[in-house]
């Protein structure tokens, strides 16, 4: 079945998928609200353990030399750990969740836009972050707007992990492309009024260092990805910031257009706009963010 993994590797993710699996069926039965209560009890048990300290502590570091972020590290890895394990946690119950049941955990805002333009016969591009609970977003657009939604997906190492997550999101409604496929995305997409999603902070690889556009990123030089602007501006497909964030026990998404931003005709505008607006929401919830990824790794 995965002919590209070793029979010890292939041990070691079936024991990680099992697991993965009691915890699903665990979490599957309980109501959203007691997640916060799992997600305590988990995060204490990563800050005790030192879960990823080193990376915690290198982009806290990097971050409080944004004036708006006035923190010490050791409430921001308590907060932290908290916020990691409670959107794990949501993310494996929206698997199980249909879209009625999710909808009274959502507000959303600015979303007329978005319509606007898919009734004017026309494709947009959604731009997300690895901030607050992106998941149960990516998940439920097809079920929000009633059209087709594509989203540029970067496969797990854990070939049954990956399999699993896959085909959740896929029931939903949306359809799944690797990077080698964003050519055969992109001309389905202009076929028909459809949204277009891209997780627009993941960290290129080395090898798209040199396509990378390069911004600063709380005070240093990080790589982004070229594609979604460059995409926009090829084909005039309106672009879009998706502001999440948690207010209370619900999640606000906003859907803002950068199209129309004054940047868009200055150099990598577009994503000097996004990157900028994404700081700004961080600097208000800065333990929201997927900080026990290293973003610096190879800068």
């Amino acid at each position: 079945m995965y002919l590209c993994v070793n029979e010890s590797d292939l041990i070691k993710y079936k024991i990680e998928f099992a697991g993965f699996k009691i915890l699903y069926l665990l979490i599957r039965f309980n109501p959203v609200w007691m997640l916060r209560l799992w997600a305590r009890t988990l995060g204490v048990l990563m800050f005790l353990s030192c879960y990823r300290r080193k990376v915690l502590r290198k982009n806290w570091k990097q971050i409080v030399k944004n004036e708006k972020i006035k923190i010490s590290f050791l409430r921001f890895s308590w907060d932290y750990y908290y916020r990691f394990s409670l959107i794990l946690l949501e993310s494996v119950k929206g698997y199980s969740m249909s879209f009625e049941q999710i909808s009274h955990h959502i507000i959303w805002k600015g979303d007329s836009k978005v319509r606007e333009v898919l009734a004017n016969g026309q494709s947009a591009i959604l731009l997300l972050s690895h901030f607050n609970n992106w998941e149960w977003l990516s998940s439920f657009l097809p079920s929000f707007f009633q059209c087709k939604v594509y989203a540029v997906y970067k496969p797990f190492k854990n070939p049954y992990f990956d399999n699993f997550v896959h085909h959740q999101r896929e029931s939903h409604g949306m359809k799944l492309y690797s990077l080698k496929e964003v050519k055969e995305m992109i001309i389905k997409a202009l076929k028909e009024p459809s949204l277009m999603v891209f997780l627009a902070d993941q960290r290129p690889t080395r090898s798209e260092f040199s396509r990378a556009i390069w911004v600063d990123f709380f005070q240093k030089k990080t790589a982004f990805a070229h594609g979604p602007e460059n995409i926009a501006k090829k084909f005039h497909l309106p672009l879009f910031y998706v502001r999440i964030l948690r207010k209370e026990t619900k999640y606000y998404y906003e859907f803002i257009e950068l199209s129309k931003s004054s940047t868009i005709d200055v150099t990598h505008g577009l994503t000097r706009t996004y990157v900028r607006m994404l700081e700004e929401d961080i600097s208000l919830q800065p333990t929201h963010y997927f900080w026990s990824h290293d973003r610096w790794k190879f800068q």
